[in-house]
């Protein structure tokens, strides 16, 4: 049987691996109780917002324990979530020991997701798609996938260099117009308004507002409001980084 130490321990491991990769907040409160609750504690509570858990437990001779993880990055991988999703749910009915429990979520902490050569290939085919939904016709589309495709691999870069979460998305932004003027003033795309429409949907906080609906919903006011502050701000920051090429250009 773990002791409550260890089982905070876990359970903090958990709720970072998931809200680091998109996680609601009353989803990650809900595992870190769910893994706390494996051991015979008096008390097993969990308060997140997107940039801090706390967790505090209390063992059978009333001793608390009280721990704090402050989360500076985040991003989207849902496959993370579901691994630790269904993690929580084996850890109440196998007997794992510490080390392994810690094993499993390291492992899946450090589960690399896809190739640099693949996400932005498949970023460039959802600008192109999403350009002739938007209206363009073909010649718009190819420019797209050319938009797509440099701004996601810039991002990547960013991201793999720990760059400001919000200067991402200006320079995102600025690149997205830039190559597409580019891309206009070469004929290979006609229609600049449908080709930028298209390609900043890569960038789009869809996330961030489902995430800001759904924990409103549950009840996390606090979690929902800054959720809803942080996709309005990124909108804010691709359009500031657009409209600074656009006015260059222009």
């Amino acid at each position: 049987m773990m002791n409550s130490k260890q089982l905070i321990e876990i359970a903090l491991l958990a709720g970072e691996i998931m809200l680091t990769n998109g996680a609601e907040t009353h989803r990650v409160e809900d595992t870190m109780v769910r893994i706390c609750s494996k051991g015979k504690l008096k008390l097993a509570e969990s308060f997140v917002i997107p940039t801090v858990i706390v967790a505090t437990v209390a063992d059978e001779n009333n001793n608390l324990v009280t721990v704090s993880k402050r989360i500076k990055n985040r991003t989207i991988d849902l496959n993370k979530i579901s691994l630790v999703n269904q993690f929580s749910r084996d850890f109440q009915t196998h007997e794992y020991t510490y080390e392994q429990a810690i094993e499993i979520l390291n492992n899946i902490k450090n589960k690399k997701g896809y190739s640099s050569y693949l996400l932005p290939f498949t970023a460039a085919l959802v600008c192109c798609f999403s350009t002739i939904l938007f209206g363009g016709n073909l010649k718009d589309a190819i420019s797209a996938f050319l938009v797509g495709f440099v701004t996601q691999s810039i991002l990547n870069f960013m991201n793999s260099r720990n760059f400001s979460y919000f200067i991402s998305y200006i320079i995102g932004g600025a690149t997205t117009a830039l190559v597409a003027i580019i891309t206009v003033n070469l004929n290979i795309g006609v229609h600049l308004d449908k080709i930028i429409i298209g390609s900043v949907m890569i960038m789009t906080p869809g996330v961030a507002i489902t995430n800001a609906i759904r924990d409103t919903i549950a009840g996390d006011l606090l979690s929902g409001v800054a959720r809803g502050i942080e996709a309005f701000l990124i909108a804010v920051f691709i359009a500031t980084g657009a409209g600074i090429a656009l006015s260059l250009f222009r």
